[in-house]
């Protein structure tokens, strides 16, 4: 099929409408890239359906029309080299830039000023910048002079620049700061794994190991064990508290309906059970029992972190909670039998992305072995839809939802920017894991003695996590 370029120019157009309709209807001027970042402020929200699927579809069709128009070797070296933008927008985070920048509002200061607040050489500094700023991070307001603008000011950490280099430790401790965290891990280990990610798939031995420390990560650190192994080591304790940070920065960017609406938790009887199987230190745990009093909620981990969730829970309701018994913590590894049986529920949140197929049947296994016959299996992850519009196996689980483009558009993945396949492949980097399909799924879980039942999406895209829900075969 041919398509011509105004049918894809007047596609973007009449989206751009629904957006400017939905700014009028909020109060709100579209925003601008030359002022800092204010919450509230963005054109699109879930809260406006058609407003958020107006941008997707804007953002799928303009990625079309760009790839259509530029010429071919352009098209694929734009983002082949987009790993050296993730390298210098964490040179301006860990520098602190924008924080450098904050107090000289739109006139901004020059590279010389700028360099010598950050202490670095400020010719490289300003190479650094400029690349920044021709992807509209910071900008150049005269000849090396730079200011904040909307997307730089997402980096700004909440404290002065004296601040945070008098204490490097406390630079993410900050509401906002969880932002600049996950720019700093993907600016570092991430792409580290991505420099060595050849090297594993074309290393005879590594390609076909589904084990965990036979991974991209494994080739960049040298490190013969997992990535939660390397991240307990003392001298790793920075990277560390980085990841956990901007993990716990990106749960709130999920659906805020995936907990109390992803399963039917009301339907379960008086006393049941539910196991938080990975639930670190019970952030899910606390939700699921704060509105659901009648269900007694047991939290696994490792023996180190239930130490720490005893620590970290010291509020006078979190701690009702734990001293009544509807909260517990037990120390337990997810790929040993599992101590708890007959439970209402085995949930699992972020976990099986994690690992290899062969490690998650372990873990499935495991649990099967444990339920009874009414016993549930809730999964909570991204389903993630092929790039085609066809959908394959396993499209007919009940609440499954198939994506949809408009015509002319043809690649699903365009519409998020490929931020679910980017995911994947980054836990695919960090030790064999993948987010999946819906019909991966179904086959996975019936190895594992698991039959999907349904799903709970929030959306097709895979923006947002989903439920699968699966009882014992």
């Amino acid at each position: 099929m041919t398509t011509s370029l105004k049918t894809l120019a007047q596609l973007i157009l009449k989206n751009c409408e629904i957006l400017d309709d939905s700014c009028a209807k909020r109060g709100i001027p579209v925003p601008s890239l030359d002022k800092p970042y204010a919450p509230g402020s963005d054109v699109a929200t879930d809260d406006d359906p058609a407003a958020a699927q107006a941008m997707m579809v804007i953002a799928s069709t303009t990625e079309q029309l760009l790839k259509t128009i530029r010429p071919a070797p352009l098209a694929l070296y734009s983002f082949v080299t987009s790993g050296v933008t993730g390298a210098a927008a964490r040179v301006a985070s860990e520098l602190h830039v924008t924080e450098a920048l904050r107090d000289s509002g739109e006139k901004g200061l020059h590279i010389n000023e700028i360099a010598a607040k950050c202490k670095t050489h400020p010719l490289k500094l300003g190479v650094v910048l400029r690349m920044l700023a021709s992807h509209w991070v910071f900008k150049e307001v005269r000849p090396d002079v730079f200011a904040n603008n909307r997307l730089s000011s997402v980096l700004d950490k909440g404290q002065s620049i004296e601040e945070l280099q008098a204490h490097p430790e406390n630079r993410y401790s900050k509401p906002f700061a969880g932002l600049s965290a996950g720019v700093d891990h993907f600016g570092d280990d991430s792409l580290k794994m991505c420099a060595h990610l050849y090297e594993a798939l074309a290393d005879p031995e590594w390609a076909f190991s589904s084990a965990p420390n036979k991974s991209a990560f494994n080739k960049a650190f040298d490190f013969d064990g997992t990535l939660w192994e390397f991240y307990e080591l003392p001298d790793q304790k920075v990277r560390h508290d980085r990841f956990k940070i901007m993990m716990s920065t990106a749960e709130r960017f999920d659906s805020p309906e995936l907990i109390p609406k992803g399963f039917e938790w009301a339907s379960l009887p008086d006393g049941g059970v539910v196991v938080d199987v990975g639930g670190g230190i019970g952030n899910i745990s606390m939700k699921i029992a704060k509105t659901n009093p009648k269900l007694k909620v047991v939290c696994q981990d490792m023996q180190k972190t239930v130490e720490a969730a005893h620590a970290h829970w010291k509020g006078d309701e979190e701690k009702a909670i734990i001293s009544s018994g509807r909260v517990t913590f037990q120390g337990h590894d997810f790929f040993a039998a599992q101590p708890v049986k007959n439970a209402s529920v085995f949930f699992i949140k972020h976990v099986l992305h994690d690992w290899s197929d062969d490690s998650c049947l372990t873990i499935l296994r495991a649990l099967r072995e444990a339920a009874g016959p009414d016993t549930k299996l809730v999964v909570m992850d991204k389903v993630l839809p092929y790039t085609c519009l066809d959908q394959g196996e396993g499209e007919d689980v009940p609440g499954y939802t198939k994506p949809k483009l408009p015509e002319p558009l043809t690649n699903v993945g365009a519409a998020t920017i490929g931020f679910p396949y980017m995911s994947s492949l980054v836990m695919m980097m960090l030790g064999n894991g993948q987010e999946r399909a819906i019909g991966h799924y179904v086959e996975l879980f019936k190895k594992g003695g698991w039959k999907v039942e349904r799903v709970r999406q929030f959306d097709s895209l895979a923006r947002y996590d989903s439920a699968v829900i699966a009882s014992p075969i």
